[in-house]
């Protein structure tokens, strides 16, 4: 991956598809899918249109256009969400409970030199609070045994205030379920700050979506998850125990994610996928991890409420921490 957004550049750089691949000396069944949101293109995909031929800038435009009439006075609307059966859930093809699960038999990569082991790192981490919401967040979970995951929301993110507001009331765990494979739409809320507030997401990407995404109920905990995801895992953060160390990890801005003393941590319970189920995995710093129009739009037009000559807005996923922004004089 590395060699090709080397070669192609961070924008034109292919989608990787690795049928088999190595880990600590052993070769695992994938498919295991890499930038599948790198490309401009997609951005366009993203939201059920055709890109413009040869023009990446008009591509981009033309996505941030479609998310201005979704967006209504600067906030992203909701709309209700469908609840299916365990029958029309592809998600639910195989159920792993207990025992039965072993996180290091799915092909979760080690992708940097410098990591302190293998992640799943495009998961949406789903939490729940009865005074902050519904709310998925995108979080490194590094795996610390065959039923064990790292959770590592940064401070002040929405899962961290979601498990110190817990531990704060008395709560004993924190329910979590991690979703993978999921709706692009999910990925691209999972992965911004587009919420404001107390909200549930999934209403918003229904109404990002255009039709409502659809939802089934967890296997062991009292919580919905998308239907057609590749992979669902289900657990609890024990929130009265002592934390664990975690880290280093590749983060997204091109250095490595400092090691954590203390950080939270998951039992899991049980995981649910499609049968022979795709493992996406992100090479964080170095691709393009989510569409970013969405979230260029929503600032663009905040910006315009208040400062209306501003015209266009950019954060180049390549210089994180800039953003560049023009104005009509």
């Amino acid at each position: 991956m590395y060699r090709l957004v080397d070669h192609f550049g961070v924008y034109e750089a292919p989608t990787l598809y690795m049928e088999n691949v190595k880990i600590d000396g052993k070769w695992m069944k994938g498919p295991v899918i890499s930038n599948h949101y790198g490309h401009w293109d997609t951005k366009c995909l993203v939201f059920g249109m055709n890109p413009v031929a040869g023009d990446h800038y008009a591509t981009y435009y033309k996505t941030m256009a479609r998310v201005e009439q979704i967006l209504e006075k600067g906030v992203f609307p909701e709309q209700p969400y469908a609840e299916v059966t365990a029958a029309r859930a592809p998600v639910k093809e195989v159920i792993l409970r207990g025992d039965q699960i072993d996180l290091g038999s799915f092909p979760f990569l080690w992708s940097n030199p410098g990591d302190s082991g293998r992640y799943v790192n495009s998961g949406s981490v789903h939490t729940e609070d009865v005074e902050l919401g519904k709310n998925f967040g995108t979080y490194r979970c590094e795996i610390k045994g065959p039923r064990m995951l790292g959770i590592s929301p940064e401070p002040n993110q929405s899962g961290w205030k979601m498990f110190m507001k817990k531990k704060e009331r008395g709560d004993q765990v924190a329910q979590v379920a991690i979703v993978l494979g999921q709706d692009p739409i999910m990925w691209v809320v999972s992965s911004s700050k587009l919420a404001r507030g107390k909200t549930d997401e999934y209403r918003m990407v229904s109404a990002i979506r255009g039709k409502p995404i659809e939802l089934v109920k967890c296997e062991t905990l009292d919580m919905l998850i998308p239907a057609h995801a590749e992979m669902v895992i289900e657990g609890e953060v024990p929130l009265d125990q002592a934390m664990k160390p975690e880290g280093p990890f590749g983060e997204r801005y091109g250095y490595m994610g400092q090691k954590k003393d203390e950080n939270f941590w998951m039992n899991v319970n049980c995981v649910t996928h499609r049968r022979n189920p795709w493992i996406v995995n992100i090479y964080a710093g170095v691709t393009r991890g989510f569409p970013t129009a969405p979230l260029e739009q929503l600032s663009l037009s905040t910006m315009q409420r208040f400062v209306p000559n501003a015209r266009m807005i950019h954060s180049p996923v390549e210089a994180t921490g800039l953003t560049i922004v023009s104005f009509k004089k």
